[in-house]
């Protein structure tokens, strides 16, 4: 790998930590460390294989560099990732090289690979996108240009692998917004800044359905006041950049901004950790675990933070199929709807939604703002189960018996 993209690998930096992942791969490829940790055999790569491998990274770095004509680039940094680090499992695996493997070879791998199935160590999806990636690396080494093109010693292996199971959640399922609400009051009242911080992240990924990727790369500069709403400017990801609104999230965006150590700097994160860096998606989501376990709250089984793209979806069904793909960022085919659409044409609907949910949150007054809370506000909200939980969790941390 050259040293140009070492550098923008480096400098690029996402919540996933995949560059680093992927960096730490080559370094392991070149110097012959051993990644396998599902096989107690004793692994080495041989030195046909290690040849392999960086040629197949150098094919795959071609790609990270070079765009299409709407300068997307040809590989995403996650996809070179997953490729890179599943040839070189299934190349450690082999005492031999992998221009050399034949039928008995695969069918020890595969055997492999069925036991853990059988064993509950991977899932059907695992072992089909172990087969499929693998393959990938098969048609680098034996120089197939054409992906359809039948390879009689592996292919075989395809039709062995159960159709995996769809994890579907149905619309009666999905965590309400008053689950949401009692999340938010969890994790807002252990009032120290990282609840704080994990409470707004979490407010406006149910307020967005952003991509959490999207949320996290959010820069002061993005996020503005209009009208009683935020208006957002989500970075470019998977598409290009775009902007929403939010007013659910207003609050606990506002309570976060007031302690961030970003505070008043206009081009750094607008979530960020102690040291004003990217959070790390591992830290959001084990924080985000243990408040639904306080909460007395559960996700559909595998489902985490992005989860609530899947919610938001659910909740704006009602929209127009441009609308819809503009605020959520799928294309969809439409090449210029990013372009052509402004936020505005979506504040109707997202209002219209709201209001039709009949969401708990929407008539939330932030508790920072000098207004006044009648008390028949106060009365309803403390007599609600979330005000009612709110109370002693304080209480509790206030000691009171």
């Amino acid at each position: 790998m050259n040293e140009t993209t070492k550098a923008i690998l480096r400098e690029d930096k996402d919540p996933y930590n995949r560059q680093q992942r992927l960096l730490n791969i080559i370094d392991n490829i070149t110097n012959g460390k051993i990644l396998n940790d599902v096989d107690e055999r004793e692994q080495k790569l041989t030195p046909k294989n290690k040849e392999l491998l960086l040629g197949y990274n150098a094919t795959m770095e071609k790609q990270y560099l070079k765009k299409n004509n709407v300068g997307k680039r040809m590989i995403s940094i996650g996809g070179w990732e997953k490729s890179l680090a599943c040839a070189y499992q299934f190349a450690e695996y082999f005492q031999k090289n992998v221009d050399k493997l034949n039928r008995k070879d695969i069918e020890k791998w595969f055997g492999f690979h069925e036991q853990r199935l059988m064993d509950g160590k991977i899932t059907s999806w695992t072992l089909d996108k172990a087969q499929q990636q693998a393959r990938k690396f098969l048609r680098f080494v034996l120089k197939l240009e054409d992906h359809r093109q039948y390879i009689k010693f592996f292919d075989w292996t395809r039709k062995l692998i159960p159709k995996p199971e769809k994890n579907t959640v149905l619309a009666s399922d999905l965590p309400s917004q008053e689950d949401v609400q009692k999340l938010l009051v969890t994790l807002r009242n252990q009032g120290n800044r990282t609840s704080i911080l994990y409470a707004a992240v979490v407010s406006l990924a149910n307020d967005s359905g952003a991509r959490i990727s999207e949320i996290l790369s959010i820069r002061n500069k993005d996020v503005k006041e209009e009208q009683g709403f935020l208006v957002i400017t989500l970075p470019k990801s998977k598409t290009n950049p775009r902007t929403i609104i939010s007013i659910l999230s207003k609050q606990y965006m506002n309570e976060w901004d007031r302690v961030s150590p970003n505070q008043g700097k206009p081009n750094e994160l607008f979530f960020c950790n102690s040291k004003g860096e990217m959070i790390r998606y591992n830290a959001l989501r084990k924080f985000f675990n243990l408040a639904l376990k306080e909460a007395n709250l559960e996700f559909p089984k595998g489902k985490a933070l992005h989860f609530f793209r899947k919610m938001f979806a659910s909740r704006c069904y009602e929209w127009s199929t441009t609308v819809r793909n503009y605020w959520l960022g799928w294309s969809s085919g439409i090449s210029d709807v990013y372009t052509s659409l402004s936020y505005k044409a979506c504040i109707e609907p997202y209002l219209t939604m709201l209001k039709k949910e009949a969401n708990p949150m929407l008539g939330q007054v932030p508790s920072w703002e000098n207004e006044a809370v009648s008390e028949q506000m106060l009365d309803n909200f403390l007599g609600s189960e979330v005000g009612k939980m709110a109370l002693k969790q304080w209480a509790k941390k206030m000691n009171i018996g």
